[in-house]
């Protein structure tokens, strides 16, 4: 979830990453054996893998030190959290002191839910006070648990599951099974039914078991999770920037619905991709609303083969994305349109260029391309770039279109004391004021402490995301000593490089900040 300023910032000591998916049983098949690549273990062997439900909840990590619960906190972008501990002793299934024996320092990590028994309460509380319902258990425990009065949340009666473990000062477990088992005795209820397994015909079978009877459990859950029970293995495995390798989940299917396919408008994105994005009927599917979903590129529609005013049945792969999946052929108007490219910008009204190697469709003038402009101060400032709090894609719009800023720089100047002028601007502009000028201005200044590899991700450059950032910013001490080296370029195709360069310059004209 985005992160509440109403709550203070958690910076976790083991980072929450998020589990990568598969959805079909060559997709789990695929991951053991690359799981055995990876640990050099003969393709015939077999791998333990403790089967448990993904139950559908909020992320939550507590740490307890001495056995008294000294922090609650949820996953918010995986490094950090916000801190709702008052929230989360308001939950009667967490434990305000650990039993038994315990570590001197142990993360408990689990899910907060709410159950489907008591989302119905609620909710026909909620229709009897005439306030609006919640869409499902899962947006109803996370209203519930960032709710700034803990006595709303004690009121919600919120469940917790615990199954996994964060940062502990000793050794647990050899096993998952036998860390469950710990984890168990210390006071917490663990997600359930859970199976040991062998091989891919026990995780599978597992898989279709729950899949069949999950309307008779009293949570929601939207998948299998198979984690290695071998404990020893997961140092070894690693992570990638987003996903532990020693789990996957194995998501059930997307749930469908049926819509109209009204319209077709095109995206201009920060690097100039134009993104054809359809305009739905708005239908609802598992309790959210969609009215768009994109459609990728120009080869994604004619693989679908749709046109305007088709019948459409939509998904939202992995459960969160709008996806448009096919199209009803028998029920195709009479009086259809087309899906027709534009051949000039929808922003700048250059012509476009269509690039091969990434079946792209982009405006190359991005200089003067006022969506592009702004695409790039949204990135610069979002959370794994200089994560400037109060300036979000709103704000960036408003301060743009006033011309207060133009560019990564202007941002900066935004927070001197000589630029009064400004500041009284910004305070006359709908939503603003002087507290919250006040804020923004810490905020611009709290973020100049930056790494070398979110500075370089801040740039925008193409295909340089996070990970890759990381791996360039481990050869260089500085900033200043990465952009001399990229300033010193000596190549043939050094206008290629152009607009990505005058972005490395734009580190100058802020520096001075």
């Amino acid at each position: 979830a985005e992160l509440n300023s109403s709550f203070k910032k958690v910076q976790h000591l083991v980072p929450m990453l998020s589990l990568g998916n598969t959805f079909t049983k060559e997709d789990v098949e695929n991951y053991i054996n690359k799981t055995k690549r990876f640990l050099q273990i003969d393709s015939n062997s077999n791998l333990e893998f403790l089967a448990e439900p993904k139950i559908d909840g909020l992320s939550a990590t507590l740490i307890y030190k001495n056995g008294k619960l000294d922090l609650g906190a949820t996953r918010g972008d995986g490094k950090q959290g916000e801190n709702i501990t008052e929230n989360i002793k308001s939950i009667k299934e967490i434990p305000h002191y650990l039993v038994g024996k315990y570590p001197r320092e142990i993360e408990i990590r689990g899910e907060i839910y709410m159950s489907n028994s008591e989302f119905e309460k609620l909710n026909s509380i909620r229709v009897a006070q005439s306030l609006p319902v919640f869409a499902n258990p899962r947006n109803a425990a996370a209203g519930s648990v960032r709710q700034l009065d803990s006595q709303i949340t004690a009121s919600r009666k919120l469940g917790f599951f615990a199954y996994n473990w964060g940062f502990v000062s000793e050794n647990i477990g050899g096993t998952l099974v036998e860390v469950r088992e710990l984890i168990k005795s210390l006071g917490f209820n663990l997600n359930h039914p859970v199976e040991l397994c062998s091989n891919l015909d026990q995780m599978v079978g597992f898989y279709n078991k729950i899949y069949e009877n999950r309307s008779n459990l009293d949570f929601d859950i939207d998948g299998i999770v198979y984690k290695l029970n071998d404990i020893s293995y997961y140092d070894r495995l690693g992570s990638t920037d987003h996903s532990p390798r020693y789990a996957i989940s194995h998501k059930f299917p997307a749930e469908l619905g049926i819509t109209t396919l009204k319209d077709v408008k095109f995206q201009v994105g920060r690097t100039g991709a134009i993104t054809p994005v359809a305009e739905l009927v708005p239908l609802t599917i598992g309790g959210v609303r969609i009215k768009r979903a994109s459609l990728h590129n120009k080869d994604e529609i004619k693989r679908l083969g749709i046109v305007i005013g088709d019948t459409v049945s939509v998904k939202r792969a992995g459960d969160v994305i709008p996806q448009i999946v096919n199209y009803n052929p028998k029920l195709r108007p009479a009086k259809y349109k087309n899906i027709i490219f534009p051949e000039k910008c929808p922003s700048c009204n250059n012509y476009l260029q269509f690039e091969k190697e990434d079946k792209i469709i982009r405006c190359l003038n991005h200089a003067n391309c006022k969506e592009q402009i702004i695409g790039q101060l949204i990135h610069f400032v979002s959370r794994n770039a200089f994560n400037i709090d109060g300036l979000g894609e709103k704000q960036i719009i408003e301060l743009y279109n006033n011309n207060l800023i133009k560019e990564p720089a202007d941002i900066f100047s935004l927070a001197l004391p000589n630029e009064n002028s400004k500041h009284v601007l910004i305070i006359n502009l709908p939503g603003w004021g002087k507290l919250s000028l006040s804020n923004l201005i810490d905020s611009i200044n709290n973020s100049k402490k930056q790494t070398i590899e979110k500075v370089l991700y801040a740039l925008g450059i193409r295909h340089l995301g996070i990970g890759t950032a990381k791996l360039i910013s481990k050869n260089f001490k500085t900033s200043k000593e990465l952009i001399n080296r990229i300033l010193n370029i000596n190549d043939d195709n050094k206008e290629y490089f152009a607009q990505d360069l005058k972005l490395i310059k734009n580190l100058y004209n802020f520096g001075k900040y």
